[in-house]
């Protein structure tokens, strides 16, 4: 797989946005908070580009990294759960703000989810809390 399968996934974290703000008609400013919240989720990954730099991180992860089970703080069962019901907040006045960006990590996290499950046919157990 390595860095052709990295850019896929890469494109795919960088495209959602735009399908996001597409499907629910975003202004630019709306479009920052759905780019934010498909960003913010890698949040996790931060520690292993403090240990290892960003050219060591990225080799451990794209390089060598796929196709074996990894865990990160964020990406697991609980935050596909807690990001899929705050989607429904877009329904509400006063709330499509929380929803877009709440949208976009459930986006995200259910990619890698299923890229684990169909992609790299690993147990999911490094997505249990």
């Amino acid at each position: 797989m390595g860095l052709k399968y990295a850019a896929v996934h890469t494109a795919f974290h960088l495209l959602a946005p735009v399908a996001i703000a597409v499907s629910f008609n975003l202004n630019p400013a709306q479009f920052i908070i759905a780019f934010f919240g498909s960003l913010v989720v890698d949040v996790d990954h931060f520690g292993l580009v403090l240990k290892h730099g960003i050219r060591g991180a990225f080799s451990r992860i794209v390089v060598k990294g796929y196709g074996k089970a990894r865990r990160y703080p964020v990406h697991n069962y609980a935050f596909v759960a807690l990001s899929a019901l705050g989607s429904f907040l877009v329904a509400w006045n006063g709330y499509f703000l929380v929803g877009i960006f709440s949208f976009a990590v459930f986006i995200h996290l259910l990619w890698d989810l299923l890229e684990d499950a169909v992609i790299f046919r690993i147990r999911l157990d490094n997505w249990k809390v």
